[in-house]
């Protein structure tokens, strides 16, 4: 009897290897079938005309053109969908100052998407006949002959001549930079009955003044200004001021100064 259970223990260890084996091999055969399957869907993307981009389409773009950011990416219609290096045209496309960050989407089965994000033309510096544009973080994005149509505030006490295209105009230590960037973020809060602002004069350090058509606010030194800044705008608010023509004075502690002409 022991013999027998002994057989039958045997027979049925050995049943249970051919089993795993043929369950591995059976395995083995449908991961060999799924690759083949995947490579020749891979070879096909690449090769079927299917997959050649019939159109590309550019989003939130405002200062630059559609057409122009297509060419920076040096995408071409007609070439295949998958064989285009996003990475490169990215790089291609960042190269113009005014582009702060791209992404690309390829849309099944033939169409691309290009998404922009831009820096804004806030401001600009003038030296002769030529003018030098920046956004709020002071970073160059074109010298022009005119800046007809554009909305900016001028900056006085820039070396023109210093600014690089697609760079700060000084490290992020610099004074200038930091100022520019903070009254940009004050002004860019919009409050109801504030003049437009027009120029900021950084020619003087410890002078600087901020300019709202007929009216200027002194500042003085640069420590404080967000509290500086707004004092004066909560005066400029008044019916009385900003109609009016002279200065606002909140240089020093204390109550500012109002100088208006009658």
């Amino acid at each position: 009897m022991e013999v027998v259970k002994v057989l039958m223990a045997k027979i049925s260890y050995s049943n249970e290897l051919i089993r795993k084996r043929r369950k591995k091999k059976a395995v083995k055969k449908l991961v060999v079938f799924f690759v083949l399957l995947f490579s020749i869907l891979i070879i096909l993307c690449f090769k079927l005309p299917y997959f050649n981009i019939v159109q590309i389409t550019v989003f939130n773009n405002k200062s630059i053109s559609q057409d122009e950011i297509i060419k920076l990416s040096k995408l071409k219609l007609g070439t295949n969908l998958f064989y285009q290096n996003f990475a490169k045209s990215k790089k291609e496309i960042m190269s113009n100052p005014y582009i702060l960050d791209v992404t690309f989407s390829r849309k099944i089965p033939n169409e691309v998407e290009i998404f922009i994000s831009e820096r804004k033309a806030e401001f600009y510096s003038t030296e002769g006949s030529e003018f030098a544009i920046f956004d709020k973080n002071s970073i160059g994005l074109e010298i022009k002959d005119n800046i007809n149509n554009m909305k900016l505030v001028r900056v006085d006490g820039i070396d023109i001549k210093s600014v690089k295209l697609g760079k700060a105009l000084g490290n992020d230590d610099d004074k200038r930079v930091k100022t520019i960037k903070t009254i940009s973020d004050l002004n860019s809060r919009k409050m109801d009955g504030v003049p437009d602002m027009t120029s900021i004069d950084l020619t003087n350090a410890n002078d600087l003044k901020i300019y709202y058509g007929d009216i200027y606010v002194i500042l003085g030194a640069g420590h404080g200004i967000e509290e500086k800044l707004n004092k004066a705008i909560s005066i400029l608010q008044s019916d009385g001021v900003k109609s009016g023509k002279g200065y606002i004075d909140v240089s020093f502690n204390g109550i500012p100064v109002v100088s208006l002409q009658k």
